[in-house]
């Protein structure tokens, strides 16, 4: 049975030899009289084909693939169609139902679990579905939601029988459930109204190409405020009141932030919203720093208007958008001195643009590859978001009609007093911000982000992965139409007819307007 896979009982060693094992432990005796170091019984090799076009192909990508290769069309389509079963019982079993849902959300709109980084499984930036389908309590209106979620995944993925129209009528269906829920006066489960909301925005993103009703939903925060005074009559775990919010304050955050207007909330506000959990993971520590950002964004469009702007005022603006990039760095920083690894490297880009010219010839020949979903994420937006601010810096440079501030650097702009807390602040932690002038650091965000697409939108993220990028896109299109070449903003415009390896940049979803 020597050398026979699946059979033989032998060390690695001397399956790898083809000759006979004595089958000692923990070291065979062959192997110590050859004076070769025993490799053991217990290991589980894996076969990782590395090719000239996939020279850094890891062992976690290969599972990752393996198992979305057994995620059949037919299974798909089996398993949404037992879920529109169940639904339709009105003696079904809630649990049951929101299991079921979730696994073929884990399937669909998830990472696999082999891109998913372990230390941060309880508080991610999609934990926010599965705080959903914990809840237990019969509910209606969240049915429908999860019903409405799963057809438009699979919508999405081309995994099933599921044509636009249908998608868009489930949808529909249930926002309309939602909508005669929250004309009632009084609602007795306000958690599962919050879950619904969610949801349902999520949904919105993979059915519609445009933003407008996107931004009209998010900015129901103010009714879900109300919601939160009657949560005493719903007893729930305070840790999914607090995924629910956060993603909640994620998408109300952004959306805010594209249309350059103050919102609802402060950050302390949210704050008061949100329990004592908050500001557990790195992306609500983000989204905890930029909850303000939008007001003095306002502020910007407010002074780009005036025939006589203020020097005081753009001073003044200038001090905050300044302070906001330190903590944003300050942030980073400490992600990366967390980690005892590289929480990303650059490996050689397997996509092709139309943008480039030939294989030989790309504009982004290496791409970033992170050690998680979450880690991507975390870092995706943080770069999206100081790059929205370098923007909003060299606007005001060119309001002020000194084109040059462009080209010097952050520091230089600031007005604090010499050997002041505020300046002892910002030289302390904005070192992890590239040093450069404006121009320069903007550039190298932009390009950053320009080389986290490719991974963002591998087959195995999920389709979390290119909704990661949503923001960032935006943000890289209006950096590259005022002040980037024209073969970048044509590479950012033709992110969808990348082809090369498999990957969803090709997948239909919301595109952010200004």
């Amino acid at each position: 049975m020597v050398g026979v896979p699946g059979k033989s009982r032998a060390c690695w060693d001397c399956k790898k030899r083809r000759v006979k094992c004595g089958l000692e432990r923990p070291e065979c005796r062959r192997c110590s009289k050859a004076g070769r170091k025993c490799l053991g019984y217990d290991q589980s090799p894996l076969f990782v084909n590395r090719t000239i076009d996939r020279p850094h192909l890891s062992a976690p990508e290969v599972i990752a693939e393996g198992s979305m290769s057994k995620h059949s069309w037919s299974s798909t389509s089996s398993e949404l169609e037992r879920l529109y079963t169940l639904y339709s019982d009105w003696r079904r079993n809630p649990v049951t139902f929101r299991l079921l849902a979730y696994r073929l959300i884990e399937k669909l709109y998830l990472p696999c679990a082999e891109t998913v980084d372990g230390l941060l499984r309880i508080t991610t930036p999609f934990s926010w579905i599965s705080a959903a389908c914990e809840l237990s309590a019969p509910n209606d209106v969240l049915d429908r939601s999860l019903l409405a979620f799963c057809t438009t995944q699979v919508y999405a993925t081309e995994t099933g029988h599921i044509d636009y129209e249908t998608a868009v009528e489930t949808y529909n269906s249930a926002l309309r459930m939602l909508s005669d829920t929250l004309a009632r006066e009084a609602v007795n489960n306000p958690i599962y109204i919050l879950a619904s909301i969610v949801i349902l925005s999520i949904c919105e993103l993979f059915i519609f190409y445009t933003d407008e009703g996107w931004r009209a939903h998010v900015q129901g925060v103010a009714d879900v405020l109300r919601l939160r005074q009657s949560e005493a009559v719903s007893p729930v775990p305070s840790s999914i009141w607090y995924r629910l919010c956060s993603r909640l304050r994620v998408m109300s955050v952004l959306s805010q932030l594209i249309r350059r207007q103050k919102g609802a909330l402060t950050a302390a506000q949210w704050m008061e919203v949100l329990p004592e959990h908050a500001d557990t993971d790195p992306l609500d520590k983000i989204m905890h720093i930029c909850c303000d950002l939008p007001d003095t964004l306002e502020a910007i469009e407010d002074v780009l208007i005036r025939d006589n702007s203020f020097e005081p005022c753009i001073q003044k603006i200038t001090d905050k958008l300044v302070h906001t990039l330190a903590k944003i760095s300050l942030l980073q920083s400490n992600l990366l001195q967390s980690s005892p690894t590289a929480l990303y490297t650059t490996v050689p880009a397997l996509l092709t643009s139309p943008a480039d010219n030939g294989e030989h010839s790309k504009l982004f020949p290496f791409v970033f590859t992170f050690r998680s979903l979450q880690v991507a994420s975390y870092f995706i937006v943080s770069w999206a978001l100081q790059l929205h601010i370098y923007m909003s810096l060299m606007r005001l440079s060119m309001r002020r009609g000194s084109s040059g501030d462009s080209y010097s650097t952050v520091l230089d702009l600031l007005a604090v007093s010499p050997g002041s807390e505020d300046e002892e602040f910002i030289r302390g932690n904005y070192v992890a911000l590239q040093r450069g002038t404006i121009k320069e650091v903007a550039e190298k965000l932009a390009h950053d982000l320009c080389r986290s697409v490719e991974y963002c939108h591998k087959p195995h993220m999920g389709t979390y992965g290119p909704q990661t990028m949503l923001y960032s896109q935006w943000v890289l299109r209006e950096y590259f139409q005022h002040f980037g070449s024209q073969r970048e903003l044509l590479w950012i415009l033709a992110v969808k007819e990348m082809r090369g390896a498999p990957t969803r940049c090709g997948m239909m979803m919301m595109k952010f307007q200004t």
